[in-house]
């Protein structure tokens, strides 16, 4: 996957929350399967670029891995 950047379009990938449902809680998958196909713009979360948060939510933060860089 390319190094993600702040700025970046992406998407949520729904798939990596599967095996992980019953350690989160129901806002958070209720966002997640909700914006299934929405496009984010990246905010910087930490210099690591391992954490991000959106530009248009900021509620949440979301591992690099369970991301989709689009266009």
């Amino acid at each position: 996957m390319d190094e993600l950047k702040p700025g970046d379009k992406v998407k949520i990938d729904v798939k990596a929350f599967d095996w992980k449902k019953k350690t989160l809680t129901k806002k958070f998958l209720d966002f997640v399967y909700s914006n299934a196909d929405t496009i984010f713009t990246l905010k910087e979360y930490n210099t690591r670029r391992i954490l991000w948060e959106f530009e248009e939510d900021d509620t949440w933060l979301f591992w690099a891995d369970d991301l989709i860089k689009v266009g």
